[in-house]
């Protein structure tokens, strides 16, 4: 299997299917997220800030031939410094 190691990726610890359901487990990530998440409503530096760093993310991911399932505000999650 493939070990992705970005600071914006999340490390997964392990993964499994249980009674037909395939399930994956990484650390909590409980950070603040940014005034106006997932509403829409970010200012323009935010948005910036956080679109910078997922493109990042995906950019590795994806030179290292590993795709991911849709991406939107629910499988986005920030750190303790508000990072995504």
């Amino acid at each position: 299997s493939a070990t992705l190691e970005h600071e914006a990726i999340a490390t997964i610890l392990g993964h499994g299917n249980s009674d037909g359901h395939a399930w994956l487990a990484w650390p909590a990530l409980s950070g603040p997220e940014p005034a106006g998440w997932p509403q829409g409503k970010l200012t323009l530096g935010a948005a910036v800030a956080i679109v910078k760093r997922l493109a990042a993310a995906l950019d590795y991911a994806h030179s290292r031939h590993i795709f991911h399932g849709p991406l939107g505000a629910d499988s986005v999650y920030f750190d303790d410094k508000g990072h995504a």
